[in-house]
């Protein structure tokens, strides 16, 4: 009796499967039935995730414990039960967990990354507090807590800024950095101390610990500004002068400078420059055109001050000063 092909190339093929089987056992030893196991408990743990079921993610997590028990060294697995345990708020579990990860730094603050570009900043202030109970010492964590916490004005950005600062590791924020976002913090306050304003932003850039370069400019103007809000006007100028010189295209540094020109110097011609300068910079804020619409009256020159303040009523028409000055010099005649 002839036999079946089908039937005979079948059973080479199963023959074949079971001896490649025999032969990964052999191999590997019993690794690849937990990791079987584990990959079936993953894409249990995935489903439950995605359709909110306590239950079997609870169940997933207690299949994934059963291959750590097995086979302690699964990383996969430790991941698995990270997420669970994150899911369930229990922290320190999942900072346990993760310890059992290689490289698991980059890889939190990858989650975190995700979490708040979709907008999820409590879950990414989770994964940040994860990075920081398995290196306390690393600053870079506490401040990116801080800036979620910040941005969300929670009172504890300033104290998580605080611990960045008094942390004994800053690789990609100095504490520099840190000093400006606290002294920002001071500015937003109901009732600033711009003294306390002050002080933060001079520390910051007499210390010089900036990794962040652009905040150099962000704390020599705030620094300015402060100055200029307790009336030390002269001293604010020659810190907005210094500023434009270094950065001509700042926008700010030149408006203040053209502003504080005027009003020690009087000196049209320099508070001109600068303020032309800065519209070269924004032809698209008011603030610069504003300005200069008032030197050009104050010093005699309404003809030249009237197209600007119309420009100003363009961009913002509930502009009051601009409205104003403009009747005034249009004689009440301007609708």
């Amino acid at each position: 009796m002839r036999s079946n092909p089908y039937t005979s190339i079948h059973t080479v093929r199963l023959i074949g499967g079971a001896i490649l089987v025999a032969s990964l056992i052999v191999a590997f030893g019993a690794r690849i039935i937990p990791l079987a196991y584990q990959n079936g408990a993953n894409i249990r743990l995935n489903a439950a995730l995605d359709y909110g079921d306590n239950a079997a993610v609870e169940a997933a997590a207690h299949e994934l414990l059963e291959v750590l028990a097995q086979s302690p060294n699964e990383q996969i697995a430790w991941r698995g039960i990270a997420l669970v345990r994150m899911t369930q708020g229990k922290l320190n579990e999942v900072a346990a967990a993760y310890h059992h990860v290689n490289n698991y730094q980059a890889e939190l603050l990858d989650w975190g990354a995700r979490a708040e570009t979709q907008k999820q900043r409590a879950k990414a202030q989770d994964w940040y507090r994860v990075a920081i109970l398995l290196e306390p010492e690393n600053g870079d964590h506490y401040y990116r807590l801080a800036h979620i916490s910040a941005e969300q004005s929670e009172p504890e950005a300033a104290d998580y800024y605080a611990q960045a600062l008094a942390a004994s590791r800053h690789i990609e924020f100095g504490r520099s950095n840190i000093l400006t976002r606290l002294g920002e913090l001071e500015k937003r306050k109901s009732s600033t101390d711009w003294n306390e304003v002050l002080a933060r932003f001079d520390e910051a850039i007499q210390l010089n610990e900036f990794v962040n370069q652009q905040d150099i400019i962000q704390a020599r103007q705030s620094k300015a500004e402060a100055l200029d809000r307790l009336g030390e006007h002269r001293a604010a100028l020659d810190e907005y002068e210094a500023l434009a010189g270094d950065r001509p295209g700042n926008y700010w540094a030149n408006v203040h400078s053209g502003r504080l020109v005027w009003q020690l110097e009087t000196n049209a011609p320099k508070a001109i420059a600068y303020l032309k300068k800065a519209i070269q910079n924004n032809d698209k804020s008011k603030w610069a055109y504003l300005i200069l619409a008032q030197v050009h009256a104050q010093s005699g020159n309404p003809e030249l001050a009237i197209p600007l303040f119309r420009k100003v009523l363009t961009i913002d028409p509930g502009d009051r000063a601009a409205r104003e000055q403009l009747d005034k010099l249009m004689g009440g005649d301007e609708s």
